[in-house]
């Protein structure tokens, strides 16, 4: 009908929901949804992104139901996270989203992107979670470069000390022998500052007892 040409076309071409389309071209909203249903239900399908087969009924129940202009609110955001190994609340930042909201998005409409998201690679290859890298990562810092004991960091970073141990063993094994030989080092530097110490008082006491003489 010419009476929905300019909203069929609207609906066609731009992320505006039906509903606006309608209000925004002075035709009936139900009207109009009707007209979609009747004569362009592949329009409506290719938006929703759901197989479409003429003589065929339309599988509704696998429509996601969101607005076509949140999708295009996040398109360059999924877009940028599908190229880039960049975390979720990072690309969040730069499109000046709400970080929960679009994880929530991703969840419900890019569940695979979503999976990935929550997920990187340790040192060793293994897929990690995500969060857990961000939550230990400062104290893996600490207990790869100094002597200080595992319990001392996880205390110091408000961390569970034993969930902490189970993490960098699960993860980064290797970091274990790294921070013995760091903590031996540290005791062989203290016996030898301990033992000039010593070697020291005994200079000075023979050396008293030589004046005396």
């Amino acid at each position: 009908m010419q009476k929905y040409a300019e909203a069929l076309r609207l609906y066609r071409t731009t992320p505006q929901s039906a509903a606006r389309i309608a209000r925004q071209t002075n035709v009936s909203k139900k009207g109009f949804y009707a007209y979609l249903q009747k004569w362009h239900r592949e329009s409506i399908c290719e938006r929703k992104n759901i197989p479409c087969e003429e003589g065929r009924p339309v599988d509704w129940s696998k429509t996601r139901k969101y607005n076509p202009a949140t999708k295009a609110k996040y398109a360059g955001a999924i877009r940028h996270l599908k190229e880039n190994n960049l975390s979720t609340a990072a690309v969040a930042a730069i499109y000046g989203l709400h970080a929960e909201c679009f994880r929530s998005y991703l969840k419900e409409h890019e569940p695979e992107l979503y999976a990935r998201q929550g997920m990187v690679k340790d040192a060793n290859g293994r897929m990690v979670s995500r969060r857990s890298m961000e939550k230990y990562a400062e104290a893996i810092r600490v207990y790869e470069t100094t002597p200080e004991s595992l319990k001392s960091i996880a205390h110091r970073f408000g961390l569970n000390d034993c969930s902490f141990r189970d993490f960098i063993k699960r993860h980064f094994p290797e970091l274990e022998e790294q921070h013995k030989r760091l903590f031996k080092h540290k005791e062989m530097q203290r016996a030898g500052v301990a033992s000039a110490s010593e070697m020291q008082v005994g200079t000075e006491e023979s050396v008293h007892v030589l004046v005396i003489s």
